[in-house]
Parts: C-alpha cells; sequence; structure tokens
C-alpha cells in the first residue's frame, strides 16, 4: 500500500519525536521545550549514525531501513524509561513537539509553502533523491561535500522520490523553541514573567521583520540545522558553568551538537571549533566526568568530519594537502590534552585565544590586499545597503549590544554576546577556505554568496542573547522606575508631614 505524501511524512515526523523524545529521557533532559526542540537533532544523530554503519559495512540498501529500525527501537527503549523514570515530562515533550510537527506539516500541506532554493539548494536536492534516496554508494557517485551529509539524509527520508519536506521547516521552528528554552533558562527565577514575554516579543517581531530569518522557513539548505547544533552545545556550556560541572545531560547536548554541526556542513567545523574553545575554556571543566564529556565532545568533531569525507571518497584532504586519519588523530589528541587538570589554570585563554586567531588572519588577509577595505565591501553591501537580504539587522545589533551595556548584565548574557561577535567573524574565516584554497577572499555581494548565508549559523545564539538581555534591560528599567516612584512619594510625605506639623505646632 502507497501511503499519501502527507501521511507519509506524518508518520515519519511522529517517529522522530518518539525516538528524540525518547533519547532525550535516557540521556537525562527532562525539560520538555529542551526534549521537544531538540528531537530533530537527536533523530538527525540516528540518520547520520547508521548511515556510517552502513556505507562502512558496505551494505547501502540498507540505508534508509536502518534510520526507520534504529528509530523505532529508540522510541519503544525511550518510551519505557520515559513512563517509568520521567511520565509527566516525557508527555509533555511529546506534546510540545506534536505541536512543532503540527505546524510544520501545516506550513507544507496547508498553506504550501514552496522550498526557497537556488543553485546550491539543487545540488543538495540532487544528493538526497539521487544518491542517498536511491542507496547508492557515495564513493562512487561523490555527492558534493559542501552541501552537508546530515540534511541531505534527512531530506532523503522522504517517499519516493520526494523529500521529506517537512523537516525544513521542523528545523527552523525546533531553533526558535530551542532559543526560548535557552534564554528562559536564566532568567526564570530572576524576571519577572511580563518582562520575558516582552522581550521574547520584541526580539521575534524585529526577526519577522529580515527578510532571510523569513527565508530560513523554508530554505532548503543545512544553516538552520547548524544554527540549532551550535545552539545546543552553548546552552549545554551555559548550564554546566551555572552548575559548576558537566554532567551527563549537559555533555550529552555538547557531543550531538558537535557531531551534527561538523556533518552538516564542511566548514561547520569552524564553528564547533569556536564553541568547543569556549567550553574548553569554562571552569565546569572538572571531575573524570565532566573531562570525559568534554574530550568526547572535542574528539567527535574532526573524527566524524574525517570519516564522512572518507566514506564519500572526499576531494578535499588532497586539496588542502592534510590526510584525513592526520586530521582524526589530531583531534583526538587535541582532546586528550585540552582536559588535562595541569591546564585548568590558564583554560581560561582557550576562547580568547580562538578570537585572537580569527582576528589576526582576517586583518592578514586584508592587508595584503591593494586596499584593506576591498576585501569587505560585499559584507558591507549584504549587511548595510540590503543586499544580503539581513535589512537592518546587523545596525540594530550593534546598536542593542550598545543599548543593553555590558556590566550591568548577567554573565551568561555576556558569554552568548561574545560568542555571537567571534561565531560572526568565524564566518568570515570559513569564507577564506572556499573554493579548495585558503584565502580566496570574505564572498561578493549576493544574498547567495556562502559568508552572508553561514551568518544564519548564528542565529539562535542571536536570539537567545537578545531575549536575555531585552528581558534583563526592562526589568532593570522596571526596578528603577518603581524605585524612583518611592522616592519621590517618600519625599512628598515627608514634606506633607512637616507641612501638617507646623501648621499643628506653629
Amino acid at each position: 500500500m502507497t501511503l499519501t505524501p502527507w501521511l507519509f511524512e506524518a508518520l515519519a515526523t511522529i517517529l522522530i519525536g518518539l525516538s528524540g523524545v525518547g533519547v532525550g529521557i535516557v540521556l537525562g533532559w527532562r525539560h520538555p521545550l529542551l526534549l521537544a526542540s531538540l528531537a530533530i537533532l537527536l533523530s538527525t544523530t540516528i540518520r547520520v549514525v547508521t548511515t556510517f554503519g552502513v556505507w562502512s559495512f558496505g551494505v547501502f540498501p540498507w540505508l534508509t531501513e536502518s534510520w526507520w529500525l534504529v528509530s523505532i527501537v529508540a522510541a519503544i527503549a525511550g518510551g519505557v524509561v520515559g513512563v517509568i523514570r520521567a511520565r509527566r515530562e516525557y508527555l509533555q515533550s511529546l506534546g510540545l513537539f506534536a505541536a512543532l510537527g503540527t505546524v510544520s506539516l501545516t506550513v507544507k500541506y496547508v498553506f504550501q509553502i514552496g522550498e526557497r532554493h537556488h543553485r546550491d539548494s539543487s545540488s543538495t536536492v540532487e544528493t538526497a533523491l539521487l544518491i542517498f534516496q536511491n542507496e547508492l554508494d557515495p564513493a562512487l557517485w561523490d555527492p558534493e561535500e559542501k552541501r552537508g551529509l546530515a540534511y541531505p539524509l534527512m531530506l532523503a527520508l522522504g517517499p519516493d522520490p520526494r523529500m521529506l519536506s517537512v523537516v525544513t521547516p521542523l528545523i527552523f521552528f525546533s531553533l526558535l523553541a530551542l532559543s526560548w528554552w535557552v534564554a528562559r533558562e536564566f532568567m526564570r527565577r530572576t524576571i519577572p514573567l511580563r518582562w520575558q514575554v516582552t522581550a521574547g516579543i520584541i526580539v521575534l517581531a524585529f526577526s519577522v521583520s529580515v527578510p532571510i530569518f523569513r527565508v530560513a522557513l523554508t530554505y532548503l539548505n543545512s544553516h538552520t540545522l547548524m544554527a540549532v547544533a551550535i545552539l545546543a552545545m552553548a546552552g549545554a556550556y551555559l548550564v554546566a558553568e551555572r552548575d559548576g560541572r558537566v554532567t551527563l545531560p549537559t555533555a550529552a547536548m555538547m557531543v550531538i551538537g558537535s557531531f551534527i554541526g561538523s556533518t552538516a556542513r564542511v566548514e561547520g567545523i569552524v564553528f564547533v571549533a569556536v564553541v568547543l574553545a569556549l567550553i574548553i575554556s569554562g571552569q565546569s571543566v572538572r571531575g573524570f566526568g565532566g573531562r570525559a564529556g568534554v574530550f568526547v565532545a572535542v574528539a567527535v568533531s574532526g573524527t566524524s568530519l574525517a570519516l564522512w569525507l572518507d566514506l564519500i571518497d572526499s576531494g578535499v584532504p588532497d586539496a588542502f594537502g592534510v590526510p584525513l586519519w592526520v586530521v582524526a588523530l589530531a583531534t583526538v589528541v587535541a582532546a586528550a590534552v585540552v582536559v588535562l587538570p595541569i591546564l585548568d589554570r590558564v583554560r581560561w585563554a582557550f576562547f580568547p585565544l580562538a578570537a585572537v586567531i580569527i582576528a589576526a588572519v582576517i586583518i592578514r588577509v586584508a592587508l595584503a590586499a591593494d586596499n584593506p577595505l576591498t576585501p569587505f565591501m560585499g559584507l558591507f553591501n549584504n549587511v548595510v545597503r540590503g543586499y544580503g537580504g539581513w535589512g537592518v539587522a546587523a545596525l540594530a545589533l550593534a546598536a542593542t549590544l550598545v543599548l543593553l551595556g555590558w556590566k550591568a548584565r548577567s554573565t551568561q548574557y555576556r558569554k552568548l554576546a561574545a560568542l555571537l561577535v567571534v561565531l560572526i567573524f568565524a564566518a568570515l574565516f570559513a569564507k577564506l577556505f572556499d573554493g579548495g584554497s585558503f584565502g580566496g577572499g570574505f564572498g561578493r555581494d549576493s544574498f547567495y554568496d556562502s559568508a552572508n548565508r553561514m551568518w544564519l549559523h548564528t542565529l539562535g545564539v542571536a536570539m537567545s542573547a537578545m531575549v536575555l538581555g531585552y528581558a534583563e534591560f526592562l526589568d532593570t528599567w522596571s526596578k528603577q522606575r518603581a524605585s524612583r516612584r518611592l522616592g519621590k512619594d517618600s519625599a512628598d510625605y515627608t514634606a506633607n508631614t512637616a507641612k501638617v506639623s507646623k501648621e499643628t505646632h506653629p
């Protein structure tokens, strides 16, 4: 029996939710919104891991079936654990994910909003439908690594010969949900709900006014998937720093974010490395469990990238003259070194060092040009003159960072804001590797320029930071206003008392 496309996609979405939420429960996540928003990331992890297994053993016809089989097992096992250990959270998570899935299906099958695409998207679809869905040997058919691995694999889960179109808006809505969870996690106990909601509405309303934000809803590319992975890692870091140690739930978020971020896009390793530098710089890297979790998060980044490129017989290693076994070995060695207790006194320097390296390389490339401003003109046109679809987002972000201030804000806001700024420049750093060589430039003035679109990777971090910052700003403003009113009322009361006393006792 052949299912209609919408019914097939609904069943696939249900399995994504059941398996993702179930695995999340097993990993120790308990907040319903976190479980619902990261279900797509866990399901994608299952997809990539099973793909690595199928390709490694050469059983290519099992590419799709392996995901369905493992996902069903994960859904059943996770469901049993969820009902026994955390029934309320499990059911609430499924309800929230059902809402995300229903909205995503409505976007595609009720409103029939088509995909935003261009040449890169066509290559992504080609990889998904012609290679992955037909379960061909990737080493022979050579899928383009620039389009990533994880996202085309999820698209290929659709009914033959169609994409799983629901996955694109599902990733987008999951990103919004995760952004709210990260921001709320650090303001729910300190800031009144009215300011939390007001800040969320302000940030969302402005975001909707940005053209590229609206495009991201149905854009056939892996940028929003990257954004979810990056935000998962950043959120886990902030929670670990607040709690004073890396636990199994936070380590799992770091590892999964690192894994998907390194396989979603070939340049994703740059963004993952920046967030890993922030994680390594934290004071929560302590104890055997915490150090082991961070070790795995670092090790999985380079090893997963190396395995992916090796299995598809990529030409990227030859272009840069770096054997894949060296990449994998260097990553594991680096992971073992950075968690050593001997580095605890200086580990705070890892993130600033990463920022300095990125800045130094960008400045060096600019100074090597005839006019140091020339390499940046395309970027200026994209973010200031509107060529890149960002509207006034760049100017608004700069103004917001100044308005919100620095010392008056929470540690979590400052860390998110610092990470956001470094990630923005990391996109320019990653662009230098485009085209099979290093130093090609920072991109051209166009929405379709890869550096311009790479800034979508920062979308989740930006939204979480802005919601948190605005909520804190509004709360501070409200308290200051109340204090001034109280002071005025007190002064009026004192003056009136003195006046009455004078009239009574002339």
